[in-house]
């Protein structure tokens, strides 16, 4: 529940337009079913898919362990909030991935992606390749851990931040690829992100002396070059700012180690 919401349901209590003994209720129903009685954990079950107020049906979520509980009210709750308080306490895989799969909040889905038990790779790529949202896909993205997959995202998806992080995922690891990446995506994050993946000294040396290519771009691959006559002559006589600043930092590295 966000600030606003909270808010909102305080002043609505203060008001008595709520019934503040529900509240009352749950703390108590989840102290004692957190002691092991089970008629407690019934009642605060209860109050959490039945209870007409959200933030009372969210309240008595946070509160609650028992799985298939969570996942009916993470699949069927009304109320986007109480949804997120019951998928993140959820562990059980098959409800995560219906979750992730087909809740109309984007967040919701995120957090389903986000919980660490998920990890079946095939929800993640559909979620990965068909989710609407950026940051859902992006989510997804980050915990792919076929190659093949993750180039393809990164090839194709139209938004750079999802192929930016296929290409920053540590299992794209293929040069020829990231090599592509690098001088040929229509992102500058996403040239740069594959820059300092780059282990091809060449390619990098290319990069930095492109002067069609953004500086900023050039100074990624200025970061990852091992040339020290180079990154001299770089710092020296290099008429961009940021290039020369770059090299001689760069320098410094090897001069300290």
């Amino acid at each position: 529940m966000n600030k606003q919401s909270i808010a909102f349901w305080v002043c609505l209590l203060m008001a008595g337009m709520v019934n503040g003994d529900d509240i009352d209720k749950v703390y108590r129903f989840a102290e004692k079913c957190s002691a092991g009685d089970e008629e407690a954990c019934t009642k605060l079950a209860y109050f959490a898919r039945s209870n007409p107020e959200a933030w009372i049906r969210e309240a008595a979520v946070k509160r609650i362990t028992d799985q298939s509980v969570l996942a009916k009210i993470a699949r069927k709750d009304e109320n986007k909030y109480v949804r997120e308080a019951a998928t993140k306490r959820l562990t059980n895989l098959e409800a995560l991935a219906k979750i992730a799969r087909k809740d109309d909040d984007d967040w919701v889905r995120q957090v389903a992606v986000q919980k660490p038990v998920m990890t079946d790779q095939d929800v993640l790529y559909e979620v990965a390749t068909k989710d609407e949202n950026v940051s859902v896909r992006r989510a997804a993205v980050q915990k792919l851990e076929d190659p093949i997959r993750l180039a393809k995202i990164a090839q194709k998806d139209e938004e750079w931040l999802v192929r930016e992080a296929a290409v920053n995922n540590t299992n794209l690891t293929d040069q020829t690829l990231l090599e592509k990446f690098a001088t040929k995506d229509m992102s500058d994050g996403v040239r740069k992100s594959a820059i300092r993946k780059l282990t091809d000294q060449s390619v990098l040396i290319r990069i930095v002396k492109n002067e069609e290519e953004f500086w900023w771009v050039r100074v990624a691959a200025v970061w990852m070059l091992t040339d020290q006559d180079l990154l001299a002559n770089i710092a020296e006589k290099n008429e961009i700012l940021e290039m020369r600043s770059a090299a001689k930092s760069r320098l410094t590295m090897f001069q300290d180690k």
